[in-house]
């Protein structure tokens, strides 16, 4: 039981240190990016979501509907294979960064958004 934890088992995990480090770098700059995305999407669409022009209300159900219902992979997919097709060429940071940030954007709008929304909303009526 004790060879588990034996030192050799581990010197792969150490002589990667640096790349280990600079992948969990990479991690936290795409999810805060993509966080501020969500959270401009989400406020945005949330103020739609309670707006009393009908097209506005549309196009926010038109959004979350789309976004929550397909799958994250495969927004990545098409961000990633079929946008180069179409001659739209994105770096793979900011694919992820859209992705995500689009993503969570319409769950916070579609649910998350729309209460602050209606707060503002009756705040500056």
């Amino acid at each position: 039981m004790t060879e588990i934890f034996a030192p050799y088992k581990w010197e792969a995990l150490f002589a990667r240190w640096p790349d280990i480090l600079a992948a969990f770098g990479m991690t936290a700059a795409i999810s805060a990016l993509a966080l501020v995305i969500a959270l401009v999407l989400g406020f945005v669409f949330g103020v739609f979501a309670v707006s009393r022009f009908r097209i506005l209300r549309a196009l926010t159900r038109v959004y979350v509907e789309t976004v929550q219902n397909i799958p994250l992979l495969l927004q990545v997919f098409v961000l990633y294979a079929v946008f180069p097709l179409l001659g739209l060429t994105i770096a793979s940071f900011w694919i992820g960064v859209i992705a995500i940030g689009a993503y969570h954007g319409g769950h916070t709008s579609g649910g998350g958004g729309r209460g602050p929304a209606t707060s503002l909303w009756r705040t500056l009526a």
